[in-house]
């Protein structure tokens, strides 16, 4: 079938004339080195971009693609020669910038990673932003600099809520600086958007487990060991968590002291409780639909929406980057019941809590 192909392309490249070659021909050798890439046929591919640059050398994504295939294959010096060709013939395809980022962080060349990531990261146009921090993320780990490495993490999976490998990634960030509270957070959020799975309980209980909440962690030990889709390997896991948790219990029965018995202070317990009734009133859910480092750019999305006949959008500053975000809910299933009449207009959201 492969000769059918190429023997009907040679056949058309002779009738036709020259000039039309480029803008009728090089786009097929280009889905077909694609389909091979994707494939996982690297060598197949890498044939087909090469004849697709004979035909059109002034594509940057041929280039581009031709250095993801290089570097699958671990050549990786060809992979960066074909990402600088690619920017050379387009200073500003950001996908080129961000995959030899990603190609320096192979390379151990960590601070050359830096430098692309950051400046795929900076473009305002390109759509794969979280993609850019998640691997600056990583290139900031490798040198040591935890701060930026959590930070990085926290702006991919602000840009994309969806991105769950970022979303797990900090949440593990979170429990290794022991702020368990986020951590928690991370987890209850993929489970409220549709990721509720053994892992992620799992992963919930052990939060409780570290954070000393012991009876909210076998609670859903519980549910884990009463699930029947739960592995041999699993159950042992989840077994020996229950372990450290009763360990943990018993030490702290025997270790017990009785605690000093203070005056209660009227007034400061009513202030604490009014403190606790206006957070909660202030906490509400939303659906987020997009995240921006730049306001115009979140203005603009509202207007088009608004356009759709879309309101009850605002826009949310957190750590410098503007959140559009539909809608006030005071109740979880409200929430999630809005997201999928989103998903009618073909408008795709993830549920957040806002406080």
């Amino acid at each position: 079938m492969k000769k059918v192909i190429l023997l009907l392309l040679t056949f058309l490249f002779a009738c036709t004339p020259a000039k039309h070659k480029e803008q009728r021909f090089w786009k097929v050798y280009y889905d077909l080195g694609t389909a091979a890439f994707y494939a996982k046929n690297y060598s197949e591919a890498i044939a087909h971009f090469h004849r697709a640059l004979r035909v059109n050398p002034d594509e940057p994504r041929i280039w581009n693609s031709l250095g993801l295939a290089y570097m699958e294959v671990k050549e990786y010096k060809k992979a960066e020669e074909s990402f600088k060709k690619a920017l050379n013939v387009d200073s500003q395809f950001t996908e080129a910038k961000m995959n030899l980022g990603i190609l320096y962080m192979r390379m151990k060349k960590y601070n050359l990673a830096i430098k692309y990531l950051k400046e795929a990261a900076r473009d305002e146009l390109f759509e794969k932003k979280h993609v850019a921090f998640y691997h600056l993320a990583q290139a900031y780990k490798k040198l040591g600099n935890f701060g930026k490495y959590v930070k990085s993490l926290e702006k991919a999976v602000a840009y994309n809520p969806t991105y769950v490998d970022a979303q797990l990634e900090l949440a593990k960030a979170y429990e290794e600086i022991g702020d368990y509270k986020k951590a928690e957070e991370i987890y209850k959020s993929l489970m409220r958007n549709g990721y509720k799975n053994n892992y992620i309980l799992y992963k919930l209980a052990e939060v409780y487990y570290k954070a000393k909440e012991y009876n909210r962690a076998k609670s859903i030990i519980k549910k884990l060991l009463y699930n029947p889709n739960l592995t041999e390997e699993q159950k042992e896991k989840v077994k020996e968590l229950l372990s450290r948790i009763l360990i943990e219990q018993q030490r702290k029965i025997i270790t017990f002291e009785r605690p000093v018995k203070r005056r209660k202070d009227i007034s400061s317990t009513k202030l604490q409780k009014g403190d606790v009734e206006s957070k909660t009133e202030r906490k509400y859910y939303a659906v987020q639909i997009g995240a921006f480092s730049n306001e115009e750019r979140a203005k603009r999305l509202i207007y088009e929406l608004n356009q759709k006949g879309l309101k009850d959008l605002i826009i949310l500053k957190v750590d410098g980057i503007y959140k559009v975000v539909y809608g006030k809910f005071n109740d979880l299933e409200k929430a999630l019941k809005a997201r999928e009449e989103l998903k009618k207009l073909n408008i795709y959201g993830f549920v957040v809590e806002v406080k």
